[in-house]
């Protein structure tokens, strides 16, 4: 029972669930992401410097109307010290925008050389040498030659050029044979064959009375 207890605490227990692991960041794309956090840092800073910008110029306004000017040029003060802030800001900010970009767009050519590379290296290796080539288009040339010699003497496609030497090559062996029988080839006749005029005898046509039988 022991036994069948372990085998059944062995088949209920669960998997722990796996835990994914985080992708790793490359050095250049860690330092991609640290300018990114230091710019929306001081963006945020920028921000808060132009909102109490303005909360100083309301309250000059207010302090002059209650005839305090004095608190008032301070608040004034306070509100050009928040100008200057802001403007460092911006400049910083402009900067890391800059770095941000110079570093992504690096990134980018590094990539696309990477892919020339690739792609050279592939281009030279599916290149064939010039000769090889040359080779291989005389051989095949020279095949579709063959291919179509055979197919002209398949089918009895000649020339008329080819057709003339047949006649006479034919006929150069008619006259050797007969030379070799001592037999003379028959010349045609040069007149007109006359035909003499072949008289035709015709039979009379047997009459009625010659046709019905004789009586006994």
């Amino acid at each position: 029972e022991k036994e069948k207890a372990k085998m059944g605490d062995l088949f209920s227990k669960k998997k722990a669930p796996e835990t994914k692991k985080a992708p790793t960041l490359s050095v250049k794309d860690k330092a991609v992401l640290d300018l990114k956090v230091a710019r929306d840092r001081l963006d945020k800073v920028r921000r808060k410097n132009e909102t109490e910008k303005q909360v100083y110029v309301d309250k000059a306004k207010v302090l002059l109307q209650a005839g305090k000017k004095d608190q008032a040029k301070l608040a004034l003060r306070m509100k050009k010290f928040k100008d200057k802030e802001i403007e460092k800001a911006n400049t910083q900010l402009f900067n890391l925008e800059q770095l941000v970009n110079d570093v992504e767009w690096a990134q980018h050519q590094v990539e696309i050389v990477e892919g020339m590379k690739a792609g050279n290296k592939a281009l030279k290796e599916l290149t064939m040498d010039a000769d090889e080539v040359e080779d291989i288009m005389a051989e095949t040339q020279e095949a579709i030659a063959k291919q179509q010699e055979i197919d002209d003497i398949i089918s009895g496609a000649l020339s008329t050029e080819d057709e003339d030497d047949v006649l006479a090559e034919l006929d150069l062996i008619e006259r050797e044979e007969a030379d070799v029988l001592h037999v003379e080839l028959p010349t045609a006749p040069k007149d007109e064959v006359t035909v003499e005029n072949v008289q035709v005898e015709t039979q009379q046509p047997v009459s009625e009375k010659e046709r019905q039988p004789v009586l006994a």
